[in-house]
This record gives structure tokens, sequence and C-alpha cells, in this order.
């Protein structure tokens, strides 16, 4: 990351109400800005969505490799206060064991599934990881799967221009793409038409796209339909949605709930999921449904402790074999973890960093204090989270 390329995107508004904006925003872009013209845009008009103001500064940079999110951008985040960090693409190879790391030092990941198409996408399940991921879509998810919101965006829809009947069931929906930015549509992509009149069997409804139509426009795509007869009337629209924009635009909501009550990011967020459309239920398709910010912030129900913060019980599994100065110790994880601690009865004697179910490590490089009978060495083990520290495994004595 080349922190000289990021620049400043200033923007003050002024309100009598409302949320003092305390979240400070980095959009870490897999891409350019070229290609995602409208991502804050659609961040602020998450937040503006129930009367907010944004009143703050955000920060991009592009082409953010997933090693350079991890080991480049969370240490700037971390060091100059930035406490959201958007994403436009999927957590990638950097999905349970790095991007925690941001977490535990308070700031929130919001990122899509990883596809606009209506497909599982990226390994996610329930329960879900401590990055937030979006889909996208009105009244219901129509993009990658697992999520856990979905929203519109405000960059969504589209005019109708003409519909032209191809022999068969193949229809060409030509759109009108000047405002949209960063149009591009594939096979696979769910799309709602409305409004189109004039044809005895008509097209509105759900489509899914069959194939794109090259013609350097990025404004032509064909869907499986026989409109039978009748002409094209203007008036229609059509309704795309991208995971590149409706993560900001519900990451937008989420910061406005968190800067109006002065919460964690876990308050605001649990607030989210049990106020949004599917009620505090979990669905794999919708997640917990389409974001609700008034409801959010009158919820006066109990905010259950962070999940993603506390520190799990210790695993049952852990062995440990001695030959010569040579120390092999298999062990079990610490739910949330995020590195753990060595032991040879009270001395320490290595730190790890976490890894993922069970692992092997060897300790060849320390000294270790030579035993008898009577003083075995007695190795243990625990789990540290930030200033939280597990209780220790059980004790494996070995001479």
């Amino acid at each position: 990351m080349n922190l000289n390329k990021i620049f400043l995107i200033a923007l003050f508004f002024f309100s009598s109400s409302f949320a003092v904006t305390k979240t400070k925003v980095l959009v870490a872009l897999v891409t350019t800005v070229a290609d995602e013209p409208h991502l804050v845009e659609s961040f602020i008009a998450g937040y503006e969505s129930d009367g907010g103001r944004w009143a703050g500064d955000i920060r991009i940079d592009t082409a953010i490799s997933g090693e350079e999110l991890y080991k480049v951008v969370m240490p700037y985040c971390y060091k100059n206060g930035f406490d959201l960090v958007l994403r436009n693409t999927g957590p990638g190879n950097y999905a349970h064991i790095e991007l925690d790391s941001f977490y535990n030092h308070g700031i929130q990941i919001v990122s899509g599934t990883g596809s606009n198409v209506f497909q599982k996408f990226g390994g996610a399940s329930h329960p879900l990881p401590q990055y937030i991921l979006c889909g996208a879509g009105n009244t219901v998810n129509l993009t990658g799967y697992h999520c856990e919101f979905f929203d519109i965006h405000p960059f969504s829809h589209y005019p109708i221009t003409n519909l032209k009947q191809l022999s068969g069931d193949t229809l060409i929906v030509s759109t009108d793409i000047k405002n949209n930015g960063g149009f591009v549509i594939s096979p696979g992509f769910a799309v709602n038409l409305s409004g189109v009149t004039g044809y005895s069997n008509n097209p509105n409804g759900l489509k899914l796209v069959s194939a794109f139509v090259e013609d350097n426009t990025y404004s032509k795509f064909k869907i499986i339909h026989n409109t039978v007869s009748g002409n094209f009337k203007k008036g229609g629209i059509a309704e795309m949605y991208y995971q590149s924009y409706s993560h900001a635009y519900i990451a937008g909501k989420l910061a406005f709930i968190k800067d109006s009550l002065n919460c964690t990011w876990w308050e605001a967020r649990y607030r989210m999921r049990m106020t949004s459309g599917n009620n505090g239920t979990f669905d794999k398709y919708d997640g917990y449904g389409k974001p609700n910010v008034a409801a959010a912030l009158a919820y006066s129900g109990v905010i259950m402790e962070d999940p993603f913060n506390a520190l799990g019980t210790m695993g049952d599994v852990f062995e440990v074999k001695k030959s010569g100065n040579r120390i092999s110790i298999k062990f079990g994880n610490v739910v949330n973890a995020l590195k753990y601690n060595f032991y040879d009865n009270d001395r320490l004697i290595g730190t790890v960093p976490v890894g993922a179910g069970f692992s092997t490590i060897n300790f060849t490089e320390f000294n270790l204090p030579e035993t008898n009978s009577s003083r075995p060495h007695r190795f243990w083990y625990e789990g540290i989270r930030g200033d939280k520290v597990s209780a220790g495994s059980r004790i494996i004595a070995v001479e």
C-alpha cells in the first residue's frame, strides 16, 4: 500500500440534529476509483438515509491486495484512528485469522460476499465472522450469499430505452447507463424489470441475465422471455444491484447507528440484526434481512455479549513430546484467541500466532532448564486476545 496515493475526501454538511460524526472511514479498493466511482456516495447515502448528516472524512486507497489489507492497512488504521474499513470485494484468503486483528483493535470491516451472481460464495457460514458480509437487492438478496445483510444502493435503477425480441424466447433489454457509473452485468445476474407496458406477455418481474450484448456501451443484455406481441413504450425500469455499492450503503447505515448512540460496533450491529427484515432470524440467502435504521435506534432489547470479542473455553487436545532439546506440542484452538503463550512451569517459552484447527509447533531454539524426576518439565498454554487471557490448559509433565 502506497500511503502517498491515499487522498482525502472531506465532505462537510451542516445539521442541527442527529449524530455527531465520529466514524473515520478508509476505503481499501481492490480495484481503482474509476471502477467504483460512486462507492463513497453510496456510503454517505446510507448514513443519511434516515435523516443523518455525514460530516466526516473518508480516505481511499486503490489496488490493495489481501496481504496489504492485513499487513499495511490494519496497522495504518489503528495508528491513525480509522475504525471502519470498506472493501469492494469478498474477504478472499484473509478471512478468519488475519482479518480478526482488525476487530481486536476496534476496526470494523464491511465488504460484499464477493459475487454479484446469486450463488453461495466465499465459504462463509453461520455463525458469521467478525467482518460484515453484505448482499444486494430490494426485497430479497439477489447476489452472493451467505451474507449478514442485504440492501439497495443509490445507483441501482436504470431506465429501459428499448426491448427487442429475437427469434425464440430471447429478449434484448437496452438501458440508459449515462449516470450509473461502472455498469457491468454478466450472465447469472438477477435483474428486476418493472413499469414495462405494451406487450401481451409482459416481461415485468425478476429475470436472470442469460448473456451480455457486447456493443462497447455496457448497456444491453439478454433475458429469456417471449413478449408474443406488442411494442415497446417508454417508462420501464431495470433494477440491478451490486455488492460494491450495497456494502457501502449498509456500512453507512451502521455507522450512523453507532455515531447516534455513541456505542460499539457490536451494539450497532446487533441492533441492526434484531430489527432488520427478518426480525432477528438468520436466513442463509438473505442473512438478517434489509436494515431498518429507525428500528435499530429504537431497539430496547438486551444487547447480548459480543461473541467475537469473548475468549472461548480451552480445547481438549494437548499433547507434548520431547526429544533432546526439541519440544513438539500439539494443541487445540481457544475460540477468538489471537495468539497463545506457552509455558514450562511458570517460564514463558514461546508465543505463537493463532492458527486454524489443531496445530503442531516445535520449540528447538529455547534452552530449557535441566530437569529430573522430582522436578520435570510442566508444560501448559493459554489463549490471548488483547488484554483478555483464557484459563490455562491442563498441565503435561515431561521428564
